[in-house]
């Protein structure tokens, strides 16, 4: 025998097989010595007084073994008698090498055919596979789960980006999309916990030199190395791993192959691959489908809308489902990229035996270099270029490519659950934390140096500073939660509940999770290391916890108020202003224009049309005239109660030009018996077909109706109120006062009763060619004496349009995307072309402005 070696006093030993090395050594026949056992020591053990000719028969002797926990591989003629700690849990029993019913292989890392676990969970055994019926209603659940949960993010990215369209500020809105992403990123990095956790004590009492000590040191190491942690701890790291696995793995896929010669691994791999494939293919089908189907259908509702704004419904219908696909897909590949990267780089791993043999780690029955190991590369390279690392920069150049228009409304709504609440500048930030999800995956799951744990921390420690400093999200001003009162002589405490602070807390709650992992690592057993277990499920629960208590909450707020928005719509107006300029007509009928005449003169036509053209904001001019239109009285000439009852309304920037011709006119044609008209109402209906016939001939149908949405939104937010009841009197007090008893149309048209100027108004209407621009000018001149001359808008000399700028090409986009982009200013327009609201093109801003 060799040295370090006897024959256990055994004579007329004729091999060297019979040959017994002392403890922490084998026996490597081949070279005819003792080998030191190899490293490390949590992972091999060799027991003392066994040989390759009696191992067999004193295996079942073994106390260190005997409980479980270590595989051998029997016979060992032709191998190293050395036990290797089983990485399945519970799945090795006995000290021969035999496996739990339903495990099998080496190490009884895998199942038989018929059974099924996960392969990653420490907990999880084998077990028998349902039968079809329950596989075909896991699967059903499972798509019913995803629908649903691809829906509800749907939904309230939907609601909260038409509130922004609507002139909703960010602190009003629905902030669900970053609640949700949390909550993902979170489970995600909880799942990396669970794929890197050491659940063995002996990792932390034993070192590399451990090989050779006393025996009865020894077989307690290899005892204690499989008492483990509690059953709790055990089973939470077993739900952390769930959390990146259940998506295939909890789905028992292998199940339908278990008569085949597949590696469950590649079957797995192969499923993490395809899915998205196959959803992409069904999603781009069902909406193309849907819009084939629906794309001349119009629904009633909409077809006033989409007369008044000239727009076909295809593209309306069209770009409604494309924000839909962009919205639902972006959702499913944040939610699906992390759980496939774990299979993706678990496919690539290979690890040692004893024997020398290297098999993949999460697949022992698959010898690395061999078919089965290659048909599993093939599937997760790809995996790995297309998905893992292709998803996070598809994303990014995608928005890159449309980054100046990322405010505008189509763009806005496909890119909303990848770039809402972010700052312009930070819009490939979320491309960023997936990508940093994915290498904290790669790095759990690849065999990585003692102190794992250790340098994810670090990572994550990282990417929260670099989350500080950036400040990806919009400033907000949300007031704080109050938690204790202040009092007159100290401080209270609040809490801020930016976004900001909500998700840097979150990468403090995680990288204190694990460093306090670390900690627990290097403790040996004790309280102490039961106390950082403790904490360790503490501050994880918590960062759960508080985190889908946020989540609900933001989908009942967006629930709540999509159904209070429903019943607003629902109610009747109290004011019918905001009707639409174009009637309800019939879509297959051309006798739109015959349904637009109305009863007054060709030249009452023509003076509006002239008046609207004439105003330096036609649009709202027009707009200002339909909703004067609703006043009481339509008889008197009063232009600062016609301006009075406008504000109230909404419309904060009165036309004063306009009002100064318009309103007299109206009353004029109010009180004149030749019209074959009855009743206010019936004035007030022909004056609407009178005005629509306007707006088609300046063309400003769906401009009108921007403004009349931008006053409604005023009247609504800002809760306009006008000058009503004693404060009008004491106004009309007052310029009673300072004009000698007369108002403003009394001075104009120099009447000193009533009676005088009644007759000056007739003489006025009965004689209209009277009228000269100069008196006109006049007129305008002595109402308002600060207004300025009074000018032709198309003698205006517009400023130059800009030449269009070449479009950058990609590292100049890439540049600007990181260092900024360099902003020119626009030149500024003359006063009289300047829109104080700037809602002439986007009628949303005015409501921010207020």
């Amino acid at each position: 025998c060799p040295l370090q070696a006897t024959t256990l006093g055994l004579t007329g030993a004729a091999s060297i097989g019979a040959c017994s090395c002392s403890k922490g050594y084998y026996l490597n026949a081949q070279l005819a010595t003792c080998a030191s056992c190899p490293l490390p020591a949590t992972r091999f053990y060799c027991p003392g007084g066994v040989t390759a000719d009696n191992i067999e028969t004193t295996c079942k002797g073994l106390d260190a073994v005997s409980q479980g926990g270590w595989w051998i591989a029997l016979p060992a003629t032709d191998a190293p008698v050395v036990y290797e700690a089983c990485s399945v849990r519970g799945a090795c029993v006995g000290g021969c090498g035999e496996c739990r019913d339903g495990h099998s292989g080496p190490l009884c890392a895998m199942c038989i055919s018929g059974w099924s676990r996960d392969f990653f969970t420490i907990v999880s055994h084998c077990s028998e596979c349902p039968n079809q019926l329950k596989l075909a209603a896991l699967h059903g659940g499972t798509l019913l789960g995803l629908a649903v949960f691809l829906f509800v993010c749907y939904f309230c990215t939907n609601h909260s980006l038409h509130g922004k369209l609507r002139g909703e500020g960010d602190e009003e809105r629905s902030r669900f999309v970053p609640a949700m992403k949390m909550l993902m990123t979170f489970l995600s990095v909880w799942g990396v916990y669970g794929l890197q956790a050491d659940l063995r004590e002996t990792w932390a009492e034993s070192t590399e030199g451990d090989s050779a000590v006393q025996a009865s040191e020894d077989e307690a190491a290899a005892i204690d190395a499989f008492r483990g942690s509690p059953a709790y701890f055990e089973n939470y790291v077993s739900a952390a791993r769930s959390v990146l696995l259940i998506s295939v793995a909890g789905q028992k896929v292998d199940c339908w192959f278990s008569g085949k010669q597949l590696s469950p691994l590649y079957v797995y791999t192969l499923v993490a691959f395809l899915v998205p494939v196959a959803v992409l293919f069904f999603l781009f089908a069902a909406f193309n489908l849907v819009f084939l189907t629906r794309r001349n259908r119009p629904p009633a509702s909409k077809r006033l809308f989409l007369i008044v704004t000239g727009t076909s419904w295809r593209d309306v219908f069209g770009q409604k489902l494309t924000a839909a696909f962009g919205q639902i897909l972006s959702a499913f590949l944040l939610f699906w990229v992390p759980g496939a990267t774990t299979y993706f780089i678990a496919a690539l791993q290979c690890m040692s035996l004893a024997s020398g043999e290297r098999v993949q780690v999460f697949d022992t029955t698959v010898s690395c270099g061999g078919r089965s190991y290659s048909n599993a590369t093939q599937v997760a390279l790809p995996g790995m270029f297309l998905w893992t690392f292709g998803c996070p920069i598809f994303f990014f150049l995608a928005m890159l490519f449309h980054v100046r228009s990322l405010e505008e409304r189509r763009w806005l709504l496909i890119f909303a659950f990848l770039n809402d609440f972010y700052r312009p500048k930070f819009f490939w930030w979320e491309s960023l934390r997936l990508l940093f999800v994915s290498t904290l995956i790669c790095v759990a799951v690849s065999p990585f140096p003692i102190g794992r744990p250790s340098f994810l921390t670090i990572l994550l420690a990282l990417y929260g500073s670099v989350f500080a400093v950036a400040r990806p999200y919009v400033e907000e001003t949300r007031p704080p939660w109050v938690l204790i009162q202040k009092s007159k002589k100290g401080k209270g405490l609040k809490i801020g509940r930016s976004l900001q602070l909500r998700e840097l807390l979150m990468w403090i709650d995680l990288a204190l999770a694990f460093q306090v992992d670390s900690v627990r690592i290097s403790l040996t057993s004790g309280l102490r290391r039961r106390a950082m277990e403790v904490l360790v499920v503490v501050l994880f629960s918590l960062g759960q916890l508080l985190l889908v208590v946020w989540v609900l909450w933001e989908l009942g707020r967006a629930i709540r108020r999509h159904f209070r928005r429903k019943k607003r719509q629902a109610e009747k107006e109290d004011f019918s202003g905001e009707q639409d300029l174009l009637p309800v007509v019939d879509l297959d009928r051309d006798d739109s224009e015959e349904m637009l005449s109305h009863k007054f003169l060709l030249r009452d036509e023509q003076f509006f049309a002239d008046a609207i053209r004439l105003s330096p904001f036609p649009e709202e001019a027009l707009a200002q005239t339909v909703t004067f239109m609703q006043a009481e009285n339509l008889s008197a000439s009063d232009v600062y109660a016609a301006a009075d009852f406008l504000f109230e309304q909404g419309h904060i920037e009165p036309q004063g030009q306009t009002l100064y011709v318009t309103v007299p006119r109206i009353a004029t044609m109010y009180s004149d018996l030749t019209y074959d008209i009855s009743t206010t109402d019936e004035f007030r209906e022909e004056m609407k077909k009178l005005l629509r016939r306007v707006a088609a001939k300046l063309k400003l149908h769906n401009l009108v109706g921007a403004r009349l949405a931008v006053a409604k939104q005023i009247r609504t937010n800002c809760r306009i109120v006008g000058g009503k009841g004693a404060g009008a009197r004491r106004r009309r007090s007052r310029r009673r006062t300072e004009t000698g008893d007369e108002t403003q149309w009394e001075k104009l048209l120099g009447g000193e009763t009533s009676a005088d100027v009644q007759l000056r108004w007739l003489h006025m209407r009965m004689h209209p060619d009277d009228a000269s621009s100069a008196r006109t000018r006049a007129e305008f001149a002595l109402i308002f004496p600060s207004a300025k001359p009074v000018c032709f808008q198309e003698d205006l000399n517009p400023p130059e349009e800009p030449s269009e700028k070449a479009e950058p090409g990609l590292f100049e986009r890439l540049g600007n995307a990181i260092f900024g982009e360099e902003t020119s200013e626009e030149p500024h327009l003359p006063p009289h072309l300047q829109d104080p609201l700037n809602v002439r093109l986007h009628p949303i801003p005015a409501t921010d402005i207020i």
